[in-house]
């Protein structure tokens, strides 16, 4: 393969990682287990596609933040209640908001609108995508290394599986072919 095609390739699951998150994440680093990706490369990826996307909706909601929530009744109700866990647990929530599946663009959105100091919200955010992209990617090298063992067990056992699907399909059609006649003759 050539580096174009190695660097389109690898983009092109960050971009996945990026707009997707857990589960382009699991199936890339799923797919390096198997062998057609590298599994370092995946995790550097991965890191950088999170931390990449957080940041942006981070300073979004620095500098346009005010405009795109008051458009948005529902972002505004949300932003109250996310108000109210960083005042109560500021370092916790930060530390915990990655988890949140489905709401973490709006929610660093949100931090950015907040009064959390920036370089506090980027020295956690780096440390909490370290964490989050260690997890994922191990869980799905966990389930590749899963797959890969069910894999080799198909390929020794697969001459006999056939034998049984074909056996229950010639079954099947007779038994159907036999009762739709039984059916029509009636």
């Amino acid at each position: 393969m050539s580096t174009f095609e190695l660097l389109t390739m690898y983009f092109t699951i960050g971009t996945a990682i990026f707009l997707e998150g857990e589960t382009a994440l699991i199936t890339a680093s799923l797919a390096s287990k198997i062998g057609y990706l590298n599994y370092p490369l995946v995790f550097i990826t991965g890191y950088l596609a999170t931390i990449t996307y957080d940041w942006v909706f981070f300073f979004t909601g620095r500098w346009k933040g005010r405009k795109i929530i008051e458009n948005k009744k529902g972002l505004l109700r949300f932003k109250q209640r996310i108000d109210k866990l960083l005042l109560r647990f500021p370092v916790l929530f930060l530390f915990g908001y990655r988890f949140f599946y489905g709401f973490r663009g709006a929610i660093c959105i949100i931090i950015g609108l907040s009064l959390v100091n920036t370089k506090k919200f980027l020295l956690i955010s780096a440390t909490t995508t370290l964490i989050w992209t260690t997890v994922y990617s191990g869980l799905g090298y966990f389930f590749g290394k899963i797959l890969e063992k069910k894999i080799n067990d198909l390929q020794k056992s697969g001459p006999i599986v056939i034998y049984i699907l074909l056996g229950i399909g010639i079954f099947l059609t007779i038994f159907f072919a036999y009762y739709s006649r039984k059916k029509l003759s009636k």
